[in-house]
């Protein structure tokens, strides 16, 4: 999560755009927020989570579960 957080920290671009579309300065206190919402879902400190959109104008096949198996939790 260090690692991660230090290079989201990187991304200056990034920052400025929040801060001039949204007014927003929190995002890496956010995504370490999110991170331990998902690693609750698991009992793990930290998770992430992806997303396959499977609606109209996208693959039909869930390829994160094909992939993952019994890791990929379906929501």
């Amino acid at each position: 999560m260090q690692t991660k957080e230090e290079m989201l920290c990187c991304h200056q671009s990034q920052r400025n755009w929040l801060l001039k579309h949204h007014g927003m300065d929190n995002y890496v206190i956010s995504m370490k927020k999110l991170g331990e919402k998902r690693g609750q879902q698991i009992s793990s400190r930290f998770a992430e989570g992806f997303r396959q959109h499977l609606g109209h104008a996208y693959p039909q096949d869930n390829i994160l579960k094909a992939e993952l198996g019994d890791l990929a939790h379906v929501v």
